[in-house]
């Protein structure tokens, strides 16, 4: 999986996904930032020439003695140092952080909100800030960079939107970026290195989803609204009256008949669960398998769309439906991998199996979509 930089591994400290965070690898990382030299002066096409012009005035103005030769080059020796003295006050002590505004598919364009703050004892006005990640040969496999400017800096914290476009899904980090001025006469452009340290979470790339999943109960009989007590419409049942029941909730007929008082019970109103799993196990293709991760994704969003609580199950886990949206399902399926264990159904009936994976058998009670290397729904089978 191609990252924005390493993942590093640890079996010590996790983060909010479960995934390690610091090791071996990221220690020697951050000691080879730290000694990494802190800035970096290149030269502009102007710079170039201002650097020249020292010394052209320099070897003309010795030769000549011409004092204003000389007075020349004390000026254009005090730009060079105004120069690098600007630019410096213009990028010191300040802080970036960076956050996803929103969901971030794979392929697509994301927006990145950008946090810059200043400390209050710096508070001044900064010009034309530049952040962006470093350049690598990796770049035309690792999606579009990120690289934002911002115009004027003057509040202690300034929010602006960047863009972002990774190829794949999974578990993304900004580790190292590039802060850059031309500030204040474009004579240099100097780079300062700060530390991120943000992770995204990338959700599969979405798909159209085939007629065959776009409900669930054309597949199994998930779907179908589950009878439960509680606030609704329609009746659930009778029961005992008591003494907290209001009145107008007793049955007058019922209650007759038997010489007591009964009351109406109410249905609750809940959404009809659906269960949907995925073959993560041995054997299946890696193309087909991130194929089948896409259609899960976009499945599973189009049934919730449709107003159905969904559940996930893979070849490792089962994550029941909860109140909320299917957010923690796309980050599961995000992150997921193909891993050594065959699938042993619990719950979902309804499985997408990429080519070359086991998968459940068909007529076990189990609907099985099969899924190539294309993104193509070999067949369904019930």
């Amino acid at each position: 999986m191609s990252e924005t930089s390493e993942l590093v591994l640890d079996e010590t400290s996790r983060d909010r996904f479960g995934l390690p965070t610091t090791g071996v690898r990221e220690r020697l990382r951050k000691l080879r930032v730290r000694f990494h030299p802190p800035r970096r002066l290149y030269p502009t096409r102007a710079g170039i020439f201002t650097l020249g012009t020292p010394i052209i005035l320099g070897v003309a103005a010795v030769n000549a003695g011409n004092n204003l030769l000389f007075i020349l080059l004390a000026l254009s020796l005090v730009l060079i140092l105004l120069s690098g003295f600007l630019s410096e006050r213009n990028l010191v002590g300040l802080s970036v952080r960076v956050e996803s505004a929103g969901r971030v598919f794979a392929g697509e364009p994301a927006r990145v909100v950008i946090h810059l703050k200043q400390p209050s004892a710096q508070m001044r006005p900064r010009f034309g800030i530049r952040l962006a990640e470093a350049r690598r040969k990796k770049w035309p496999r690792q999606g579009t960079p990120l690289d934002e400017t911002v115009g004027v800096l003057d509040r202690a914290e300034q929010r602006s939107i960047g863009h972002r476009t990774f190829p794949r899904r999974g578990l993304k980090r900004f580790r190292t970026l590039e802060l850059s001025t031309h500030y204040p006469f474009g004579l240099f452009r100097k780079v300062r290195d700060v530390d991120a340290d943000a992770a995204l979470v990338v959700w599969p790339r979405p798909v159209a989803v085939p007629a065959s999943l776009g409900r669930p109960e054309t597949l199994s009989p998930e779907g179908s609204a589950a009878r439960a007590r509680g606030l609704g419409l329609d009746v659930y049942g009778l029961r005992e009256r008591e003494e907290w029941d209001l009145e107008h909730r007793v049955h007058a007929l019922r209650s007759l008949v038997l010489g007591r008082d009964v009351v109406i019970e109410t249905e609750a109103t809940k959404r009809p669960e659906a269960w949907l799993g995925i073959d993560n196990g041995p054997g299946a293709n890696p193309e087909a398998f991130e194929r089948a991760i896409e259609l899960a994704a976009s499945t599973l969003l189009a049934w919730h769309e449709a107003g159905y609580a969904v559940g996930l199950e893979t070849a490792s886990s089962v994550h029941a439906p909860n109140g909320g949206g299917p957010d923690r399902f796309i980050d599961e399926l995000a992150l997921l991998e193909i891993e050594d264990r065959h699938v042993v159904p619990e719950r979902a009936s309804i499985w997408i199996v990429p080519e070359g994976a086991k998968g459940p058998s068909p007529g076990s009670g189990h609907a099985r979509v099969d899924v190539d290397a294309l993104g193509e729904v070999l067949g369904v089978a019930r």
